[in-house]
């Protein structure tokens, strides 16, 4: 067994017993634990500029987030027929522990969607311990908005009521078409249809998360802070590297 499944299979030993008795318990015990922070290279690990210490282009990770962690250096992902290599499958293997045949759920191009059989990390955690979704966050890019939906699996016993959240750009835009709709200060009715067919769309991708009735206090605040911060035009958000340090910064502060 692995490194990764070794975590995994550690991070679910409270799940499993639960599971084995047949029953959630009513008050699940808090959590004390530290936080846990997975940063994951997608595209491939270009060893000199991320992990060589001599070369890096990530100084700050590598000498110091690293010295507090764990930095798996030699993390493969198994040759087989139905194991697919591509980011989408990757997550999903770090998150779940294994090497499952993952399936598609879109036909899109570049909008790969895949639901994973077997719990995620943060479903195991939640189930176990009394932690609110907006403590468990996946924090995605701009580009891959696909991947916003592996917050929980499709097994049986966990689901969507042990779920993470997620902070994107994606997010604060669905949030943003949400606040001009309460507010209902369009210079035309046609603006205004264009505003609820937007919503209307971003909805129907991210139908997987459950938030038609908006995304809870937390975030709610999480993101009229980004707002009142970056603005509603987009021009000066982060991009990027700049984009997921941002988003993680302020989680850590406000969340």
């Amino acid at each position: 067994m692995d490194t990764r499944r070794r975590l995994v299979a550690n991070t679910g030993v409270v799940g499993a017993g639960i599971a084995a008795s047949g029953s959630v318990p009513a008050a699940p015990p808090a959590y004390h634990g530290p936080n846990v922070i997975i940063v994951r290279f997608g595209g491939g690990v270009r060893r000199r500029e991320t992990i060589d210490t001599a070369h890096t282009y990530s100084p700050y990770l590598i000498k110091e987030l690293a010295t507090q962690g764990t930095l798996y250096r030699n993390m493969l992902v198994d040759d087989s027929q139905h194991i697919e290599t591509s980011h989408g499958q990757g997550t999903l293997y770090l998150l779940t522990g294994r090497y499952d045949e993952l399936v598609n759920q879109s036909d899109q191009i570049l909008g790969e969607r895949f639901e994973p059989p077997a719990p995620t990390l943060f479903e195991y955690l939640r189930r176990g311990f009394a932690i609110p979704s907006h403590h468990a966050l996946i924090l995605n890019g701009e580009d891959r908005t696909g991947e916003e939906f592996y917050t929980f699996s499709n097994h049986h016993e966990y689901g969507i009521a042990y779920r993470s959240e997620v902070l994107s750009l994606f997010r604060f835009k669905i949030w943003l078409a949400r606040k001009r709709l309460d507010e209902d200060n369009f210079a035309t009715p046609q603006e205004k249809r264009q505003t609820e067919r937007q919503l209307a769309q971003m909805l129907g991708v991210a139908v997987r998360q459950s938030e038609r009735e908006g995304q809870g206090p937390e975030l709610d605040k999480y993101w009229q802070d980004w707002h009142a911060h970056y603005g509603a035009g987009g021009f000066v958000d982060a991009r990027g590297d700049r984009l997921l340090t941002e988003l993680a910064r302020r989680a850590m502060q406000a969340l």
